[in-house]
């Protein structure tokens, strides 16, 4: 699973639905596609195998999950 979603940010925008660690709900436009994240920074998408760091579309700006919080992952057309 977690090789397909990379694969999927990597492509494009995905939506993700995933639970923040204080119970709430949260969901986000994710990408890693170089052609979509507007910064050129020494930040980078790697992080621990339970995190995934993703760029918000939305938020213009690095986010996090974990992994095993993730609820639901759509790739936008």
């Amino acid at each position: 699973m977690k090789t397909q979603l990379v694969n999927k940010l990597k492509a494009g925008v995905v939506s993700i639905q995933f639970r923040k660690r204080d119970g709430t709900l949260r969901d986000m436009r994710a990408t890693l596609s170089d052609e979509l994240i507007e910064v050129s920074s020494s930040s980078s998408s790697t992080g621990p195998d339970h995190i995934q760091c993703v760029w918000d579309v939305d938020a213009k700006g690095w986010r996090s999950f974990y992994w095993d919080s993730l609820i639901s992952a759509v790739k936008e057309c």
